[in-house]
């Protein structure tokens, strides 16, 4: 399940069966691209810290950060609740939601890095993904940074 009970993905998006976007959902869903549009750092080699700050920052404003923990993702699969039948499942709708949001951020992580950079986590599934990538590739150069 999800880490963070407090907001699920649902607040976000409508179940898959909907066919459109409430206004307030509309509303939640617009805010959020507009503000990584206007992110002024493009992640490059040399500029890991200040990226990570502004990105952080936006993450955390649309509470988002639990996309970017480890095993954090829903299960894909939960029992069918109109079948007897042992191990039958169905597509549960809240991993269905969590995708939705997760490629999202994914997008918006990929528009704020430079091509140099984004050559090196083009392959990435997801938004942990990424985080974790750029993580390893570049806290060496946080850690010599700060000293």
């Amino acid at each position: 399940m999800a880490s963070n009970p407090d907001r699920s993905t649902s607040s976000f998006f409508p179940p898959h069966s909907s066919s459109s976007f409430s206004s307030a959902l509309q509303s939640d869903f617009t805010a959020m691209a507009k503000a990584f549009n206007y992110i002024p750092i493009r992640l490059d080699p040399n500029n890991y810290i200040f990226w990570k700050a502004q990105i952080s920052a936006m993450i955390h404003a649309f509470d988002l950060q639990s996309f970017l923990n480890k095993g954090s993702t829903p299960a894909k699969f939960i029992p069918d609740p109109n079948v007897d039948e042992d191990g039958a499942t169905v597509l549960n709708p809240e991993f269905i939601n969590w995708m939705r949001l997760d490629q999202l951020l994914l997008g918006w992580l990929f528009s704020t890095i430079d091509n140099e950079v984004l050559a090196q986590v083009i392959r990435c599934e997801s938004s942990v993904k990424v985080w974790m990538s750029l993580e390893s590739l570049y806290s060496r150069q946080t850690i010599s940074k700060s000293l």
